[in-house]
């Protein structure tokens, strides 16, 4: 598994720059704004939390995070193309992060360090999915929210009717121009990841309670609250979910 982590990385670093380019559109947009509304509404956006953004990427949710001041914010993230991203994004919006290059699955914190976790598309990219959602409950306060939205990505090469729709509606592929053969290299990726041949999010939920986690909300579709119309279209097939983990 250690080379596919290496793969990753290295995909995710190469494609930093366009997936970055893409954030920066939604902290640009009106998206943004629906994706505060979401935060806040379970995140109290009043009181002092330590919070810990994982796999954050081009920086979307430490930005929209970064910038309330009650709020301590460290992002972490294995590429560090990513990284690099976040901290000029960070920069430009004013928020303020600690940004850290770390493997989602091996956190170096203290137990009980953070009151939130946020996520968001990273645990179907994940080698050790259960690995990392122990880690994230070790490193959370006692009654501390882990709150992750992901997606069924790429669970069209292991399902046919995903599959078919797929390939006959190629309008509602990824949006983001990206290089030729970074699709096909991701597919190829995808196809050794666990998570890729799951039920979602009905395995995270199982796999939480397993973990001791005492309560759990989820909804298994949040498309009309975070995408626009087109983009509702686009992600009909692999609908956004929402969970969320109380220790």
């Amino acid at each position: 598994m250690a080379e596919i982590s290496e793969m990753i990385r290295d995909y995710w670093t190469e494609r930093s720059k366009t997936y970055s380019d893409s954030t920066l559109q939604e902290l640009y947009g009106d998206n943004a704004q629906n994706w505060e509304n979401i935060l806040y509404g379970d995140i109290d956006k009043n009181q002092k939390l330590k919070i810990l953004d994982i796999g954050t990427g081009p920086g979307m949710f430490a930005v929209l995070l970064g910038r309330n001041p009650n709020f301590e914010v460290s992002a972490v993230d294995s590429s560090k193309g990513m990284i690099e991203q976040a901290t000029q994004n960070a920069q430009k919006f004013g928020a303020k992060v600690n940004f850290q290059l770390l493997d989602a699955q091996q956190l170096p914190f203290e137990d009980d360090t953070f009151d939130v976790i946020v996520t968001r598309n990273v645990t179907w990219n994940l080698p050790h999915p259960k690995d990392a959602y122990k880690e994230w409950k070790r490193v959370l306060k006692k009654g501390g929210k882990m709150i992750n939205f992901d997606s069924n990505w790429y669970s069209y090469l292991f399902d046919e009717n995903l599959h078919k729709y797929h390939e006959e509606h190629p309008d509602k592929k990824l949006q983001e121009v990206l290089p030729e053969g970074m699709e096909a290299r991701m597919e190829n990726i995808a196809k050794t990841l666990p998570l890729s041949k799951e039920r979602r999010p009905a395995w995270d939920v199982n796999c939480l309670l397993d973990l001791g986690f005492s309560k759990m909300a989820f909804d298994y579709n949040i498309n009309d609250e975070v995408y626009d119309k087109e983009h509702q279209e686009i992600n009909a097939y692999a609908p956004m979910f929402r969970i969320i983990a109380v220790k």
